[in-house]
């Protein structure tokens, strides 16, 4: 009988403490990544459902990107023996493991091993290698203010953002009024990808064809660039793109395939640059120079005739 209670009591003490460890996980929680202003979100509620995704602190406010391709909307959790099982409603292609590892390193911090999604990276079986990773979430409410940024105007409706003055018929300058902080101008695009907490972007200028008339911008996770067009009935498809590659990602990856012997090394050197020349997937002459505040500027074109004029104008960008 002492038996039979002793054992009834251990039961019960050990169904106590489980349930004291899940619910301590209930709450929302969030790790803010190095730009301090995007991050991972996780949502464990009592009843068991709860949110997995990505998020930006936009001018004091919080946006989770609900529609996005890596959100979970989690519809039973359970925590126990290390474990944390999260079984989810997705539109992943593939079946994302529901099994962590899960340590409280505190009352507020969790570290969660497993398969995290990452935002910039669309998930697919092919890659699903990439997502082993660990996140340590924090408690939502105990991270202290100063998180976020706030926008000015989006940098694409930005009308004077270039003067361009007529060197002769066949060149131009291009010049660039700047910003004290670039940032806060591409965050308000809504496009959700992680950059860098500040980026002085100083006015700068750079010479170019006189036949290219356009600009576009293009967004990606730590990189944004400004690409200058040729005309579209062009057959050249001529562009001179200034990249801001805010963590040097496009740069050592160049150079790691050049030490694999993945990429040719073809250098020329003009105005005291570097040019890194190759022919590209596209079948495009391509040539880049990297610069310092993480300033790539390339060219690209189907012209071989092109590619002096070109190198010419890409080693002409200084900063005023």
């Amino acid at each position: 009988m002492k038996q039979s209670l002793l054992f009834l009591f251990t039961l019960i003490v050990l169904q106590a403490t489980a349930q004291i460890k899940q619910e301590s996980l209930v709450g929302d929680w969030k790790l803010y990544l190095k730009d301090k202003t995007s991050f991972e979100f996780l949502r464990l509620n009592a009843d068991g459902t709860g949110l997995k995704c990505f998020g930006q602190t936009i001018n004091g406010k919080d946006t989770l990107f609900l529609n996005h391709i890596t959100t979970l909307l989690i519809t039973k959790w359970k925590a126990g023996k290390g474990k944390l099982i999260i079984e989810s409603k997705n539109n992943l292609s593939f079946k994302i493991n529901p099994e962590y590892k899960f340590t409280l390193l505190d009352s507020d911090k969790m570290k969660l091993e497993g398969e995290n999604l990452i935002f910039y990276l669309y998930p697919s079986v092919l890659n699903k290698k990439e997502f082993q990773r660990s996140v340590i979430y924090e408690r939502a409410n105990k991270i202290p203010k100063g998180y976020g940024v706030n926008t000015l105007t989006c940098i694409t409706l930005e009308r004077s953002l270039f003067l361009f003055r007529p060197i002769d018929t066949t060149m131009q300058f291009a010049d660039y009024k700047g910003f004290d902080d670039l940032i806060p101008h591409i965050v308000s695009c809504n496009d959700g990808f992680e950059y860098v907490q500040k980026y002085r972007d100083p006015p700068y200028s750079l010479m170019i064809p006189a036949s290219i008339n356009k600009w576009s911008f293009g967004f990606g996770n730590k990189m944004f660039y400004i690409s200058f067009d040729s005309d579209d009935r062009d057959t050249s498809e001529t562009s001179i793109v200034i990249y801001y590659d805010f963590d040097n990602e496009m740069k050592d990856y160049y150079f790691s395939q050049i030490g694999k012997g993945a990429e040719k090394k073809d250098i020329v050197r003009v105005n005291d640059m570097d040019i890194y020349k190759t022919i590209n997937w596209q079948g495009k002459y391509e040539g880049k120079i990297f610069l310092k505040n993480f300033i790539v500027v390339a060219y690209y074109t189907k012209n071989k005739k092109l590619r002096e004029t070109l190198q010419k104008s890409i080693t002409s960008f200084k900063y005023k």
